[in-house]
């Protein structure tokens, strides 16, 4: 289920707002109010608490010569049972909280990462490290390597331990993505958006200005997409300014967009996987889909389970083509 949600403003006309096409409304703790509730309430918007309350946590950051001592600004599974409190007469009419994602300043880093790549591909962690921040170096196993145990780590240390307070509150934890338009993005903020969409988490992000609110995977069965996310972790040093010149690493974070782009101004309904989730559906669910595109900048392993699958079809490319 995907809404369009808006941020409240002091005299909102809330059926404006149902007529302008949003589904809910995020309230900061200053405007909530049982009677601005019930405006919202009767226009049949949900209702959405935004928790900002962010604690310094100390934490250690991955950098070219070596591992420093630093800290991090996250929302605490505390403060959104500390709001709850503080709001107790308004919770019933509350749907849910937003939750901003941990802000970080660099590549989080946790203890047993070295020993894990070790046994993971038995090389030595010190050896390859520096290709993550190498921008000589095209393409480095390593790279996506540590974006996707990063990404692990951020979800299992500060993401999961709110399933639990959802359950106590009885109200739906969103987390805000922010402004991440691309998978370079979310790469960066350490967000894995299929471990959310996995374990049922709601998440909200930015699209051109638009907030939209995402529960669960989408069910549109017309088009599959596959998109190079585990390709741009291979390509993306760390921390280097990459030019608009085209390159593989540009070139993959631009078909993402195009396909993104052309299949909502087409009206196309879509489902979106990366080479690793991808790699992981079984045939049966695959065969759901009328038609399955597959970025040029993917790498796929296995190509024997594709055959006889409506695979980039040409008549979907030129329609999109149509479309831009």
């Amino acid at each position: 289920m995907e809404l369009k949600l808006k941020v409240a403003e002091k005299c909102d006309d809330f059926r404006k707002i149902k007529r302008d096409g949003f589904g809910g409304v995020i309230f900061t703790e200053k405007l909530a109010s049982e009677e601005i509730f019930e405006e919202a309430k009767k226009c049949r918007l949900k209702i959405f608490l935004h928790i900002g309350d962010f604690v310094r946590k100390d934490c250690f950051y991955l950098e070219p010569d070596g591992v420093f001592c630093g800290e991090m600004c996250a929302v605490t599974p505390d403060s959104a049972e500390k709001a709850a409190e503080r709001l107790k007469a308004l919770m019933p009419a509350v749907d849910g909280f937003i939750i901003p994602v941990p802000k970080l300043k660099g590549l989080l880093w946790q203890d047993g990462f070295a020993e894990e790549y070790e046994s993971f591909c038995g090389r030595d962690f010190k050896s390859d490290m520096p290709l993550i921040f190498d921008k000589y170096t095209e393409a480095a196993d390593v790279r996506m390597w540590y974006y996707m145990q990063a990404s692990e780590a951020m979800f299992r240390s500060f993401i999961l331990p709110f399933v639990a307070v959802s359950a106590a509150l009885e109200k739906k934890i969103c987390f805000n993505f922010g402004d991440a338009p691309n998978g370079m993005a979310l790469i960066e903020k350490h967000i894995n958006p299929y471990m959310f969409l996995n374990n049922r988490l709601a998440v909200i992000y930015e699209n051109n200005g638009e907030i939209v609110f995402v529960n669960g995977k989408s069910r549109a069965k017309e088009v599959l997409l596959v998109l190079p996310v585990c390709s741009v972790m291979r390509r993306m040093a760390w921390n280097v300014k990459y030019s608009r010149m085209e390159s593989p690493l540009t070139a993959a974070l631009a078909e993402e967009e195009y396909y993104k782009t052309m299949l909502k101004r087409c009206g196309i309904g879509f489902y979106v996987a990366d080479e690793l989730e991808f790699s992981k559906m079984k045939r049966k669910t695959l065969e759901k889909f009328e038609n399955i595109l597959i970025c040029d900048s993917c790498v796929i392993a296995d190509r024997d389970r594709l055959k006889g699958l409506n695979i980039n079809n040409r008549k979907l490319l030129e329609l999109l083509d149509k479309g831009n």
